[in-house]
């Protein structure tokens, strides 16, 4: 059931309106209530974890949105004994 509501959600979650959001936490809450669902979810924090989850998998080179990322480089700045790192994205 959750899967079903996972899918593609980063695509979808903007049209909801409040009222939307509220329905299926409510859903949730029930599924819970019921024994399908082992825990109580928010839809604000599974589209919170499915965003963080999709991020990390593309951020890896295997992954097939990777080109899509720009190319990270290191800037070395020095300043009296003191060296810092810094990664540039553009």
């Amino acid at each position: 059931m959750v899967y079903k509501i996972v899918c593609a959600m980063s695509a979808w979650f903007g049209f909801l309106n409040k009222s939307h959001v509220l329905q299926i936490n409510s859903l949730f809450k029930r599924a819970f209530k019921y024994g399908y669902i082992t825990s109580v979810i928010k839809l604000e924090q599974l589209l919170q974890d499915y965003d963080d989850k999709l991020f990390t998998k593309a951020t890896q080179g295997n992954h097939a949105m990777h080109h899509l990322f720009p190319v990270p480089r290191l800037l070395v700045i020095t300043y009296e004994h003191s060296v810092m790192v810094c990664l540039l994205i553009r």
